[in-house]
């Protein structure tokens, strides 16, 4: 096992958050763990019973760790944060534990990370399911919002194009067209029938629902990190006669395909729809064959 691994982990109230730090812990040599904590979000059911298992867990296992603090209402403190963070810290060997990570948390990490960590590990836990009942995942969201510090360059002589990764959530698919009002939009779905996929899909990539916009349907696999980034590269110049926004609805998975492309393609800008809401039945149980993939910067 290699050694000096810091690891990055997000408090979560599901039960994945846990089994997935323990299978980690057991597979890799953990010196430094830090347990991000959303305290806008610590009133979840099993947050304080899953945060006392993993901080005894931590000690019994010797590891050193810490606490960072964040809110998911407010990513420009966050921002500022994160960079003092990073200025005072050393990290050359990470793991992010992305299976709980918020995607606009993924997109910041890796962009701090960037500057500070020659190897990046990425690790994403699949459930054994995900919560069907009729309340949905996430609820009573909040207007899309660029990332800070990547929000591309726009051509004023050029339309809006959006590309949007899906996921279970229609609301936050048509809020995102609603808000940027764009041209051309581009629905990127996930193949495969798993959790139900193909059903919870349906629906979401409507071609008649929005008057004027060009609509385009493109099926891949978020879950084939390099596949996926490849697909989002060649989507990208395709579309160079418009200014280009891309969002990541879908699995975590996405969100690391994305950052990628957004690396070689700066003109682009990364948008996220943050929720007020979320399930406390969010998703069961624990998949066991984690997708691993390393980044080099």
């Amino acid at each position: 096992m290699k050694s000096n691994i810091t690891l990055f982990t997000v408090l979560g109230w599901e039960e994945r958050f846990l089994l997935s730090t323990y299978h980690i812990l057991e597979n890799y040599n953990i010196d430094k763990a830090y347990l991000i904590c959303f305290t806008d979000y610590v009133h979840m059911n099993n947050m304080d019973k899953n945060r006392k298992a993993i901080n005894e867990l931590l000690i019994e296992k010797n590891i050193d760790f810490n606490i960072i603090e964040l809110e998911y209402g407010d990513s420009i403190s966050n921002w500022k944060k994160l960079d003092v963070f990073f200025n005072n810290v050393e990290t050359q060997e990470v793991i992010m534990n992305i299976t709980t990570f918020p995607r606009e948390t993924i997109w910041t990490f890796l962009f701090f990370l960037r500057l500070s960590s020659p190897n990046v590990t990425y690790v994403y836990y699949k459930p054994k399911s995900y919560d069907t009942g009729e309340g949905g995942l996430t609820k009573n969201h909040k207007s899309p919002r660029l990332l800070f510090k990547h929000s591309g360059v726009f051509d004023m002589d050029k339309k809006l194009a959006l590309f949007i990764i899906t996921g279970f959530d229609h609301n936050r698919t048509d809020l995102l067209i609603e808000h940027y009002e764009p041209a051309k939009v581009i629905y990127l779905s996930q193949k495969g029938e798993q959790f139900e996929n193909m059903k919870r899909n349906c629906g979401i990539c409507p071609k008649t629902a929005y008057e004027n916009v060009e609509i385009e349907n493109i099926a891949f696999d978020s879950y084939d990190i390099n596949e996926s980034y490849k697909a989002m590269v060649e989507l990208i110049k395709s579309s160079s006669d418009y200014n280009i926004i891309i969002t990541s609805q879908g699995p975590k998975t996405s969100a690391i395909s994305t950052y990628l492309a957004y690396l070689e393609n700066r003109n682009v800008a990364l948008a996220y729809v943050p929720a007020r809401e979320f399930s406390g039945e969010y998703s069961f149980g624990l998949d066991k064959e984690p997708v691993i993939g390393e980044i080099k910067y």
